[in-house]
């Protein structure tokens, strides 16, 4: 899981260098919406896992909610089809090209 997640996020800094070549200006945000139901999106699977508290487990990778925040409860094949390409809606973009500046949702 740890080197798909380095291998997105070496993509995405790619990206990043690339269009921010040339005296254009490229930032991204996650939009905290889609973040937020992602991660919600996951709680269910989560809590069928042994570090679910109702099992007895009182562990760091619980957060104070008894929810277990460092897991991802599927295969790590279906992480590494979400990690394929970057999805540029579930982002809020900010470009500059010369003095024009456009900030969009994907």
């Amino acid at each position: 899981m740890f080197e798909l997640q380095a291998k997105y996020n070496a993509r995405v800094i790619r990206e990043l260098k690339r269009r921010n070549a040339h005296d254009h200006v490229f930032a991204m945000m996650p939009d905290p919406g889609i973040e937020k139901a992602y991660t919600e999106s996951l709680y269910p699977e989560l809590a069928k896992l042994s570090t679910n508290p109702a099992f007895g487990c009182h562990a760091y990778y619980n957060n104070e909610k008894g929810i277990n925040t460092h897991y991802y409860p599927y295969q790590s094949k279906k992480y590494k089809e979400s990690l394929g390409e970057i999805n540029w809606r579930n982002y809020f973009v900010l470009e500059r090209k010369g003095t024009e500046v456009f900030v969009t949702h994907g």
